[in-house]
C-alpha cells in the first residue's frame, strides 16, 4: 500500500482480464447502435453533438449497463466484476474529493469541474451532494445550437 492509497488485488492479472471482457462482451451488443452514432460523429469532425450525445442520460445509463452492471454480473469465485466496480467508485471518490478540496476554502466558488463521460454519473451524483455546491448541466452552458 502507497502512502493514502488503496489497492485492490485482482488476482490473475490475465484471468481477471479475461472475465471482464467476457462480461462486457456479452452485453456489448445492446450499446452497438450508440457506439456507431458517436462513431459517426467523431468521424465527421462533429465534436460538439458528439459531446452532447454521449452526455445524455440515456447515452451514458446505456454505457454503465454494458460496463458496470455487466462486470457486476460477472460469475467468478474471484468476484472480479466486483473488483472492477469497486475500483471504479473508489476512483471516482477521489476524484470528486480532489476536486472539493480544490475549493473547499472558497465559499461560493465557481468552479468547472471537467471529466470524461463515463465519470460524470458519479461526479453528479457525489458532488451533488456536497454542501453549497449545485450541479449545473452543460446543456444549460453550451445551449441546443452550440453557439
Amino acid at each position: 500500500m502507497i502512502e493514502g492509497i488503496v489497492t485492490i488485488d485482482l488476482g490473475d492479472p490475465a484471468t481477471y482480464g479475461k472475465a471482464i471482457q467476457a462480461a462486457w462482451d456479452k452485453a456489448g451488443p445492446r450499446a452497438r447502435a450508440m457506439r456507431e452514432h458517436e462513431g459517426q460523429l467523431a468521424g465527421e469532425g462533429k465534436l460538439l453533438e458528439l459531446y452532447r450525445a454521449i452526455n445524455l442520460p440515456a447515452s451514458q445509463q446505456l454505457a454503465i449497463s454494458v460496463d458496470f452492471r455487466a462486470a457486476l454480473s460477472e460469475g467468478s469465485q474471484e468476484h472480479y466484476g466486483y473488483r472492477y466496480v469497486s475500483g471504479w467508485e473508489i476512483r471516482n471518490l477521489r476524484m470528486v474529493s480532489n476536486v472539493h478540496a480544490s475549493f473547499a476554502d472558497q465559499p461560493g466558488a465557481r468552479v468547472l469541474a471537467v471529466v470524461g463521460a463515463m465519470h460524470k454519473p458519479w461526479f453528479d451524483n457525489w458532488l451533488g451532494q456536497l454542501q453549497g455546491v449545485d450541479i449545473v448541466d452543460a446543456a444549460q452552458v453550451l445551449g441546443d445550437d452550440g453557439q
